[in-house]
């Protein structure tokens, strides 16, 4: 056993962890992929303002700035999603 674990039950702990962490990141992934391949929607204003009132009803008080940072958002994603991926292919 190597690392800084100073009972056995520590070291199994963090192994139970770390897999309950690859099967989540496992199944986002695969909802991931489902959600590609589906049928696609164009993202316009009507459709970011749609979901808006569908999300928050009527009483929406989200502005073009939140608009601009869910897309910065979305086109870093593909980036940083298989660095976290790495972790449970070892």
């Amino acid at each position: 056993m190597t690392g800084s674990y100073n009972k056995i039950g520590e070291y199994f702990l963090k192994l139970v962890q770390q897999d309950k962490k690859c099967q989540a990141q496992a199944k986002l992934e695969m909802l991931l992929l489902e959600g590609i391949n589906s049928d696609t929607q164009e993202v316009t204003p009507e459709y970011w303002q749609n979901l808006r009132f569908a999300v928050l009803g009527e009483n929406s008080t989200a502005t073009q700035s939140s608009v601009a940072f869910a897309l910065s958002i979305s086109t870093k994603f593909p980036q940083n999603f298989h660095k976290s991926r790495e972790l449970c292919d070892n």
